[in-house]
């Protein structure tokens, strides 16, 4: 519901985000006057009212726009009317920061509405002009005929009533690797709404939470801001885009805070926890984990606009609510990470004359290698180590040539070693790094024998051990029989698989296998009783 009082139509109020004014228009009759164009901007997720049962807005069929109340006839001139498609969603769960609050002051009178602005409805905006930040160039769109600059815009807050300690904000589901890159970048702009309010510099703040969820996992990071003062000039972005309210926050930074919280939770007199909120401090931003969060599979990224808790006798902080509006742009990761990857492969044969061969095989790949048509996301993180050692034997070479035994065998013995680089349990902290953390040697040895996925592989085959007839001493030119020890060959197979990962300690596969063999052959007798 608008409510379209002459004394209302300003910006900040009545869902009104921009006032654009024409002036010297001649009307039919003659005269000369002005006439006001307001861009209104209504969250449909937020009605003022609701009729009948409709409970979401899955099946919409009709929209109907009708006023109402009015003793004269007026004319309204719609320019467009139109949806506004949006990825960010309005945080519905509570985000009050730990403390104590009146009863009853639940914080429900809050207002938070997501809008956009952007460079081609606000750049003559009033009282700040949007303007598009330092650094930061159009988009060109190179499929047309004519080349043509696509519209930049940037996500905005607006909230009225933010009381002391409380927070909103946006949220984008997603899932995405961050472990590839280092920083996290935003343009944030803020400024007050109301013309009488006084919103200093450090009243509020802006944070960002990425985590598997936004109540149990997640990193935060929370910068104070400052306010941009009214009727700024377009020909300042640094002053609408301050410098002081350029996010850059440096991934390892949050993953270090998360190790540092590990390394406390081993101390048994320690009361920290994965549910409490651990902070710490990067300069005059706050870091906060909650959890096991990981940058390994984000699924979510929340914005948000808080009035920080006054703490004790905080003379800068006033505890009063905040009404404010909010730029967030360009929000995107920077720095990707470089480090190369390299692979090899080896095999070395040797032949031992009649009596056998040996061959060795090896494999190597490191982290980050991958082929060119591989994407950077799916790139293999693990050392990965792989050889064998085979070789094929005649024992009987070792016995004298009259015994006319064969004995044929075939071992082989090898290895596959995947050392990861990140710590399977913590998939964004680095193994090593973690490693580091563990004073005691066993420990530390316990967790990389963990994380490392070791294979190791034995075969032992004897195939057709047999008798050969040698037709020497006193068996030359003897007869076959059918109990002869030639008649009869043994083979045997022995295997062993041994296996652990993060998820098996021990997996030992055992197998034998073994078979004997007959074989006679003697020349039949003919009868020809016709012949």
């Amino acid at each position: 519901r608008i409510d379209l009082d002459p004394t209302k139509m300003e910006v900040g109020k009545n869902y009104i985000e921009d006032v654009r004014t024409a002036g010297n228009i001649r009307l039919p009759n003659g005269n000369v006057t002005s006439v006001k164009w307001y861009q209104f901007k209504v969250p449909i997720q937020l009605p003022t009212k609701v009729v009948g049962n409709i409970n979401n807005f899955q099946s919409i069929r009709f929209m109907r726009v009708f006023m109402k109340g009015f003793s004269k006839p007026i004319i309204c001139r719609f320019a467009t009317f139109s949806l506004v498609r949006g990825e960010w969603r309005n945080y519905m769960h509570s985000l009050l920061a730990q403390g104590e609050y009146l009863p009853g002051d639940a914080g429900n009178r809050t207002k938070f509405v997501i809008s956009t602005v952007n460079v081609e409805e606000n750049s003559n905006r009033i009282p700040i002009p949007y303007v598009i930040p330092p650094g930061i160039e159009r988009e060109v769109n190179f499929g047309t005929t004519n080349y043509v600059r696509l519209n930049e815009q940037s996500l905005q807050f607006t909230v009225v009533d933010l009381k002391d300690g409380d927070a909103r904000g946006a949220y984008k589901n997603t899932s995405f690797d961050f472990r590839q890159y280092k920083k996290v970048k935003m343009y944030v702009h803020a400024e007050k709404l109301k013309a009488d309010e006084d919103l200093k510099d450090g009243d509020l703040t802006v944070f960002i939470r990425i985590g598997t969820d936004f109540t149990h996992n997640y990193y935060e990071y929370e910068m104070p801001l400052k306010v941009t003062p009214w009727y700024t000039s377009s020909a300042d972005p640094d002053a609408i885009w301050p410098e002081q309210n350029r996010m850059e926050l440096v991934l390892d930074k949050l993953v270090k805070a998360k190790q540092d919280r590990n390394v406390a939770m081993r101390d048994p007199n320690s009361d920290v926890n994965l549910s409490r909120p651990f902070i710490e401090y990067d300069g005059g931003n706050k870091i906060t984990v909650v959890g096991n969060p990981s940058f390994s599979d984000v699924k979510g990224i929340l914005i948000g606009v808080r009035n920080p808790k006054q703490r004790g006798a905080n003379l800068d902080d006033d505890g009063q609510k905040k009404d404010a509006i909010v730029w967030v742009d360009e929000l995107r990761l920077t720095d990707f990470n470089k480090s190369p990857g390299w692979a090899g492969t080896g095999r070395l044969e040797a032949n031992l004359s009649d009596f056998g061969r040996v061959m060795v095989n090896g494999a190597y790949t490191s982290a980050g290698f991958g082929s060119l048509d591989q994407k950077l996301n799916v790139i293999s993180q693990d050392n990965i180590v792989n050889y064998t050692v085979a070789t094929d034997l005649d024992l009987g070479k070792l016995l004298p040539k009259k015994t006319g035994i064969k004995i044929p065998v075939h071992v082989d013995y090898g290895k596959g070693i995947n050392t990861p680089r990140y710590n399977p349990l913590n998939p964004d902290t680095k193994l090593k790094d973690d490693l580091n953390t563990y004073v005691d040697k066993a420990e530390r040895d316990s967790v990389k024998q963990m994380a490392v996925d070791y294979t190791r592989r034995t075969n032992i085959n004897i195939m057709n051990l047999r008798k050969e007839r040698t037709n020497t001493g006193k068996k030359k030119n003897r007869k076959p029989q059918v109990y002869d020890l030639e008649n009869f060959n043994f083979s045997f197979a022995y295997s062993q698989i041994f296996h652990r990962n993060i998820d098996i300690a021990s997996d030992r596969m055992k197998t034998y296998r073994g078979g004997l063999g007959y074989n006679f052959n003697t020349r039949p007798k003919n009868f020809r009783p016709f012949s």
